[in-house]
């Protein structure tokens, strides 16, 4: 009859632990510190075009509300209740003639700067056709026992009309002128008195040509004919 060997029960975890070469148990690990725990950064939401840096918030009263982007001015020619803005010499050389002794509105500064130069340029060829349709004559007079001869420009026939012609011309653009060298005025928001300023003696003209030359300003339109 053959014996059994003797029952041998399952290691557990409370047996020795195994142990080196040589029989000795190695050495526990240290406990280690508790690690905190890690969390992620928040991450901003981008918007916008992607790559760009985020842009702080903009305030501040609304743009592009109750503010005047400029002067309103006329887009047809033929209205003379508004100044034309960018008017051709053509354009401001009609508006000025229809606006003969108009004192009211305003005008542009291309409209007056134009009417300017036409206003020079006339007079200055009427002088030169005077001056050639005159003839020089000289004048002899006998002062005791000497002679002395004196030169003067006599105007011949054509050089008489000419200066008929130059005076007529000055007169009839004497108001007109007036008027918009006023609507200019008015255009930068001053009154047409300060036309005046010209009879300060050395500066007053260039005062004057110096208002004129000023931008156009939207308050002027309280100077409009309503």
């Amino acid at each position: 009859m053959t014996i059994p060997p003797p029952y041998e029960p399952p290691a557990s975890p409370s047996d020795p632990k195994p142990t080196d070469e040589g029989g000795q148990q190695p050495p526990p690990r240290p406990p280690q510190a508790p690690q905190p725990p890690q969390y992620a950064a928040p991450q901003t939401p981008q918007y916008g075009a992607p790559g760009l840096p985020p842009q702080p918030p903009q305030y501040g009263g609304p743009q592009g509300y109750g503010q005047p982007s400029g002067p309103l001015g006329a887009s047809d020619p033929d209205d003379l209740t508004l100044p034309l803005y960018g008017a051709t010499i053509q354009q401001a050389v009609t508006r000025w003639l229809k606006n003969y002794v108009n004192f009211s509105g305003r005008a542009s500064r291309s409209e007056f700067w134009w009417v300017a130069l036409v206003s020079t340029v006339i007079p200055i060829v009427l002088s030169l056709l005077g001056m050639i349709g005159s003839h020089t004559e000289v004048t002899t007079v006998r002062i005791g026992d000497q002679l002395v001869s004196t030169q003067q420009t006599v105007p011949g026939p054509f050089g008489i009309a000419v200066n008929v012609i130059l005076v007529l011309y000055s007169l009839a653009v004497l108001l007109p002128s007036l008027g918009l060298i006023w609507r200019r005025f008015h255009d930068t928001d001053r009154s047409g008195g300060f036309y005046f300023l010209a009879l300060i003696p050395f500066v007053g003209g260039i005062i004057v040509i110096v208002l004129l030359a000023l931008d156009s300003k939207p308050e002027g339109a309280r100077f409009d004919r309503r």
